[in-house]
Formats: C-alpha cells, sequence, structure tokens
C-alpha cells in the first residue's frame, strides 16, 4: 500500500485515535483556525466520545461549510452559516464569531459558547467531567 492509500490512512488514523482514547479522558483541543463556528460531536466503536469546537479567526474571511469528514462518525451540532454560503466574505459582512470557554471552580462544568460579533450567544452547552 502507498502513502496515499485513503483505507490504509484511515485505518492507522483510527488505530491511533482508539490507542489514545483509551488512555486519555476528558481531553480538550481547542482550534480558532476555521472560517466559520461548528460544533460537532462524534461516537464511534471503542472510543470515547469527543467534540469539536472550531470558530473564528475574526479578521479572515468567512467560508464553508466544507463537506463533513466521516472519519469519526460526527454529528454536527451548530453551524453558524447558511449552507449555500458564496464563500470569501469579508468581515464587513458581520460573519465573523469568537468562542468561549468557562470551567467552574465548584463542580468543573466545562461550558463552551459561540458568539457573533455583537457578543451574541448563538450556541452554549455544558459539559459534565467524568468520574471514575
Amino acid at each position: 500500500m502507498g502513502c496515499g492509500d485513503e483505507k490504509l490512512s484511515k485505518y492507522l488514523t483510527q488505530t491511533f485515535m482508539a490507542h489514545c482514547s483509551a488512555m486519555i479522558c476528558q481531553q480538550v483541543t481547542l482550534s480558532g483556525d476555521a472560517e466559520w463556528p461548528k460544533v460537532a460531536d462524534a461516537v464511534i466503536e471503542a472510543f470515547n466520545p469527543f467534540w469539536e469546537f472550531v470558530a473564528g479567526p475574526l479578521h479572515a474571511g468567512t467560508f464553508g461549510p466544507n463537506t463533513l469528514d466521516n472519519t469519526f462518525g460526527p454529528q454536527v451540532q451548530f453551524l453558524s452559516i447558511p449552507p449555500d454560503l458564496k464563500p470569501n466574505r469579508p468581515p464587513s459582512d458581520g460573519l465573523q464569531f469568537f468562542g468561549m470557554v468557562k470551567v467552574s471552580g465548584t463542580d468543573e462544568v466545562m461550558t463552551v459558547s459561540l458568539h457573533n460579533l455583537r457578543g451574541e450567544k448563538l450556541y452554549s452547552i455544558d459539559l459534565n467531567p467524568e468520574v471514575s
């Protein structure tokens, strides 16, 4: 199999992620490298479920949404832009977004929210910590 073999790539990715998932729980990864906010959750066999929150950057054109990669069985929970949005919308169109994360010091609940430029909350979810 060559390096560009899609089946091999998918197998290696899933194997690596399943191995990591068995050892790592409650990991949070935040990314600001997309041009539209979205929220997806993913569940696949032998995997701890995980969330992906994407927002920003505030200074770039707005693109997307791209086709969802089904490698990990994601489900889109929130999408801020229409599916037929003309690409590379300038910041002056008002389609810039940012996210916030707050972790409670008392119960360790993590609240993630996505906002528009006016600061209006567009989406929010509370994620409870796993108790072992």
